[in-house]
């Protein structure tokens, strides 16, 4: 029983990082997409991603 305990918390110890990366990368997902739901002017998005590809 102990054991199955410690993998475990050492597996969320592990999954921690991935965790907070995924809501990152959902958050700047959200932040570049949000000007464009809001209606304002999408150039400078436009530039970001001509910049990053």
């Amino acid at each position: 029983m102990l054991a199955s305990t410690t993998t475990r918390t050492r597996e969320a110890a592990m999954l921690l990082p991935v965790l907070q990366g995924v809501v990152l990368d959902v958050l700047a997902l959200i932040y570049r997409t949000a000007p464009s739901l809001l209606g304002l002017p999408q150039s400078s998005i436009r530039q970001r991603t001509t910049g990053n590809s």
